[in-house]
């Protein structure tokens, strides 16, 4: 079983878009986010 651990960015980025920030995602080594349970919202969200 393959057990994904959620960062505690995608927290981050979750309680300031909720008060209306814009932000952009950048990471070389994760080129796009995969789907979580937790935070299906950023799946397939690509680094710019």
């Amino acid at each position: 079983m393959l057990m994904m651990i959620v960062s505690s960015s995608y927290r981050l980025i979750q309680k300031l878009e909720d008060k209306g920030a814009k932000d952009d995602y950048n990471d070389p080594h994760v080129p796009k986010v995969r789907l979580t349970r937790e935070f299906p919202q950023d799946a397939g969200r690509k680094s710019q």
